[in-house]
């Protein structure tokens, strides 16, 4: 299974956290969770443990394993431990895909595709993505000399995420 991640802030208080479940070819299932934000609380740290526990929930009720998890390369500065927890924790390989938005005119009106999309639509789409990232990937591995690296581990920070 393939999980795709994103979080929004909904108000200065409060953030919504997406998680959806692909299994490559179908889209399984979703969740949208409206966390509140403590005062003295880490948002990192609160969208980190939520996103854990949703997924843990998810492979005790369904007696599967994720693979991997799609998130937007953005979340990292938001929950920079998530990465390395998904890693440690449940031994789910995370992927931060670089969101390139595009513009989109209406009317007058121009705005951000990526930034229009509802929660659930983004982790969907981190979802797909990561999909098309490891497929992609591992064609590209079968097809290399044995010490080509294709994938580039995140050696700007200390969390265990491949950049694509």
């Amino acid at each position: 299974m393939y999980a795709g991640i994103s979080a929004k802030h909904e108000s200065t208080d409060s953030i919504a956290v997406s998680v959806a479940v692909h299994d490559s070819v179908y889209s399984i299932d979703y969740s949208v969770h409206l966390l509140k934000i403590p005062e003295a609380s880490s948002v990192g740290d609160l969208i980190a443990e939520y996103v854990l526990m949703a997924l843990q929930k998810y492979e005790r009720e369904h007696l599967c394993k994720f693979l991997c998890a799609g998130l937007p390369a953005d979340l990292l500065e938001s929950s920079p431990r998530l990465c390395s927890r998904l890693w440690a924790e449940m031994d789910v390989t995370p992927i931060a895909l670089h969101v390139r938005g595009r513009l989109v005119d209406e009317g007058e009106l121009k705005h951000l595709h990526w930034k229009s999309k509802t929660v659930d639509e983004q982790a969907d789409s981190m979802a797909r993505r990561s999909i098309m990232y490891v497929v992609a990937t591992t064609t590209l591995l079968s097809q290399a000399e044995p010490t080509a690296q294709v994938l580039r581990p995140n050696h700007a920070t200390t969390s265990p995420c491949w950049l694509a």
